[in-house]
């Protein structure tokens, strides 16, 4: 719904808030891992709220265009699955991205979930090489 101003009257709009409380706690979280530590993104989130959501595509629609079974699709959206290289396939021909999207999603949300779960035995670890300009040297 709009507010009847145009682009050119000079009034400023204030955004509106999602009537989604799905979608406002994610925003939420999102905010507050901004501001505080860091909360890695899982792939079906960006799925849902970049894509699907914004596009008006279901979840089951979506797993009928890549023929997949729709529990994947809702699996990747919870964060219960990861996106395989045959999902990330299949989402990047029907979503009109590329391949290499989806598996990078993947690859960052699993560094960083690895990298919180060490972060106390990576602390410990003391380099064998130390960076000089940008080289390696002993």
């Amino acid at each position: 719904m709009t507010s009847g101003a145009s682009a050119s009257s000079g009034q400023k709009q204030e955004p509106r808030m999602s009537n989604s409380s799905t979608i406002t706690s994610r925003g939420n979280r999102r905010k507050k891992a901004m501001d505080t530590a860091h909360v890695p993104i899982h792939p079906g989130e960006i799925l849902a709220e970049e894509f699907l959501g914004p596009l008006g595509i279901t979840k089951y629609r979506l797993a009928k265009t890549i023929d997949v079974p729709a529990t994947r699709i809702g699996e990747i959206i919870r964060g219960t699955r990861n996106v395989s290289p045959d999902t990330a396939l299949r989402l990047s021909k029907a979503l009109g991205t590329s391949e290499r999207f989806w598996m990078n999603l993947q690859s960052h949300y699993d560094l960083e979930v690895q990298r919180e779960l060490l972060q106390a035995e990576l602390e410990r670890i003391k380099p064998l090489v130390a960076k000089i300009d940008g080289r390696l040297s002993e």
